[in-house]
């Protein structure tokens, strides 16, 4: 399965593992590898202003049941987790905040911005 088409399905509704797992067989692409170029592209464009907040927290979201794989086998890719995450970090206005914070200024961007430049650090010294 494309991405662009596995991100198309996930602005619609949720995935499930069955179904993103057997794409990926029928096409002989590897889930987590899938799953990850996805969720990078969405931290990418959206930090770039390529894509929405809304977005790409719909499509993250509607991915967690692949990227958590039900939780009994572990998580599919750290790094997706952790783009989930920083999105849903900015879904809401943390207690302790101002009316005037941002939460996706305040948490998403930064969030994905430190993650982003760890990946590519572990790239480099790959």
């Amino acid at each position: 399965m494309k991405t662009e088409e596995l991100e198309r399905l996930a602005t619609e509704r949720p995935i499930t593992v069955a179904e993103a797992t057997e794409a990926c067989s029928a096409s002989g692409e590897v889930l987590a590898e899938v799953i990850e170029e996805l969720s990078l592209s969405l931290a990418r464009r959206y930090l770039s202003d390529q894509a929405s907040f809304a977005h790409c927290d719909t499509v993250i979201s509607n991915l967690s049941p692949v990227i958590l794989l039900g939780s009994e086998r572990g998580m599919l890719s750290d790094v997706a987790w952790s783009i989930y995450l920083a999105f849903d970090e900015g879904e809401h206005r943390h207690t302790k905040d101002v009316i005037e914070i941002d939460p996706q200024e305040r948490y998403t961007r930064p969030m994905l911005k430190k993650l982003l430049e760890e990946v590519k650090g572990k790239k480099d010294r790959a």
